[in-house]
């Protein structure tokens, strides 16, 4: 269990001004043969759109990796609740990553997100890179 907090750090016009958290649960089954199924599912408290109460929001996603020596790719479904009074949101995902691990304490991501419907963004696409220290 990941429980988390999002303070109000952003100014006013990116964020919301309300502190939100929630609790997350991922799951990681490691299948013979490199493969891995990663289940994650997600409550958040949220801030109404008006800024006058709370209500709950729900993330899921269903991941299928398979390592490739230094390389390991991803598919994932990924879904979005937002359970506003003002109105529901919901946004469907199919993400596909690849990580490539060069170095044991550097990765290097790509990655392309899909949006399934039409309050998901229609394509979002991402690099990262990261260390360990």
């Amino acid at each position: 269990m990941l429980p988390f907090m999002k303070l109000p750090t952003a100014r006013t016009g990116i964020g919301n001004g309300k502190v939100e958290g929630g609790v997350a649960a991922p799951i990681n089954y490691s299948v013979p043969d490199g493969w891995t199924v990663t289940l994650g599912p997600q409550l958040d408290v949220l801030a109404d759109f008006d800024g006058r109460g709370r209500h709950l929001g729900v993330t899921g996603l269903v991941n299928i990796a398979k390592q490739f020596g230094q390389f390991t790719l991803y598919n994932e479904i990924w879904t979005n609740q937002n359970f506003d009074p003002t109105g529901t949101v919901r946004q469907y995902s199919y993400d596909i990553a690849l990580a490539w691990l060069p170095h044991p304490t550097l990765q290097i991501d790509v990655g392309l997100n899909i949006g399934l419907n039409r309050n998901t963004p229609d394509v979002v696409s991402y690099i990262g890179i990261s260390t360990r220290f």
